[in-house]
């Protein structure tokens, strides 16, 4: 448009259902001279909601690891009681069983670390 990529308009018909005034009013209109300082605005704008994005991000993060500092010691304790309770209520063959599987899946994990 702006009279630089069509030829003037024309009231033919075949003109692709356009209407030539509103192709005139846009060739006729003022664009600003340098986009550059708009092109500079919406690339700050840009940046600053990126490095809030991260900003929020790294607080989510950091309150996370908080709550988590904070709970781990009742969740270990939670932990305990449940594995105590099991080893009283399971009979010494099913908890010689879990052992020998968690002793396997623990060798299996460390050979394939060892491997890759």
């Amino acid at each position: 448009m702006n009279g630089t990529s069509r030829t003037p308009p024309s009231d033919e018909p075949d003109d692709g259902g356009l209407d030539p005034n509103l192709l005139r009013l846009f060739d006729e209109a003022h664009t600003p001279p340098q986009p550059e300082p708009f092109v500079s605005a919406t690339l700050r704008k840009l940046e600053s909601d990126r490095r809030e994005r991260f900003v929020r991000r790294c607080a989510g993060v950091v309150l996370l690891m908080i709550a988590g500092a904070f709970l781990a010691p009742y969740v270990a304790s939670a932990t305990l009681v449940l594995a105590s309770w099991l080893a009283e209520q399971l009979p010494d063959t099913a908890l010689a069983l879990g052992s020998c599987a968690c002793a396997a899946l623990i060798a299996w994990r460390a050979a394939r670390r060892q491997l890759s």
